[in-house]
């Protein structure tokens, strides 16, 4: 009963912040974007992040191969388990490289209109389940009223392994949102209030091992992953400096925070992100 009681609290009530002040911000958002976000030189992937709340990163990244046997099982029932922190130094490594190409860097920034904030890190391993979660379901997230997640695929992820699911900018458009509670909505409630044929609709990103994407999921009504197979996926959360929620601080400890910007620094001592993402 408690356990359900702090689901229901942590996925479905949205903080008073969120709910009073973000609804209309995110409503709003693409105009905001259009005034607000002013870069310097052309930027295709702010562009993309601009008009479709999407992209996938042009190179693609070396990812070793990981022996995932050890974490059989260790989900327990949820939808992944985070296992970044015994792998520091990949994580680290990967984020780096990210983070130092002057594009994405550029696009990080006008997105954040120069002030952005990592929020967190996750290296997330899922496995097959019978019982869908809440995250598994249709909804928005509500980390921020602007959300930047880079999705970096450490194992190849097909159709059966939980590709990121979510409908395009127009329909995720036509859903109304509730304004105190985070909906959590099937295949039939999509149908069924707003016409929406999600089996049309859907887009799935299938990728291969090192295949970058970004998205706003705070933009775009998705799901988690559904998988009749195993998959790993780190995930690099990106919101401004006061986010509408407090996810990033309370997940992500600031001594990995830190590590994270050591190794940015390390790699790229003059990047331009060094003094904005990671204190």
């Amino acid at each position: 009963m408690l356990h359900e009681v702090a689901s229901f609290l942590r996925w479905r009530v949205k903080q008073k912040r969120y709910a009073v002040k973000g609804l209309n911000t995110v409503r709003d958002l693409p105009r905001r974007l259009s005034e607000t976000v002013t870069p310097t030189q052309p930027n295709a992937q702010l562009d993309a992040l601009m008009t479709d709340a999407c992209g996938q990163l042009s190179r693609q990244l070396t990812i070793p191969e990981i022996d995932l046997s050890p974490y059989a099982g260790k989900a327990q029932g949820a939808a992944f388990v985070d296992i970044s922190p015994d792998h520091p130094e990949l994580v680290e490594g990967v984020a780096a490289e990210i983070l130092g190409d002057a594009e994405t860097a550029a696009m990080i920034n006008g997105y954040f209109d120069g002030r952005p904030w990592l929020w967190n890190v996750a290296l997330n391993y899922s496995e097959p389940r019978d019982v869908l979660t809440d995250s598994q379901l249709w909804h928005f997230d509500y980390g921020d009223s602007r959300q930047l997640h880079f999705m970096v695929y450490f194992s190849d992820v097909g159709d059966t392994s939980g590709p990121f699911t979510f409908l395009k900018l127009a329909e995720s458009d036509r859903v109304k949102r509730h304004p105190f509670i985070v909906e959590r909505l099937t295949d039939q409630d999509l149908a069924e209030r707003y016409a929406i044929d999600v089996d049309e609709k859907r887009v799935r990103l299938t990728g291969k091992r090192g295949d970058v994407y970004f998205n706003d999921p705070g933009r775009l009504m998705h799901q988690g992953a559904r998988c009749s197979t195993t998959r790993l996926v780190m995930f690099l959360s990106f919101t401004s400096r006061t986010p509408m929620t407090k996810g990033g601080r309370f997940v992500m400890k600031p001594e990995v925070r830190e590590r994270i910007g050591a190794a940015y620094r390390k790699a790229h001592p003059d990047g331009p992100l060094s003094h904005l993402v990671f204190s």
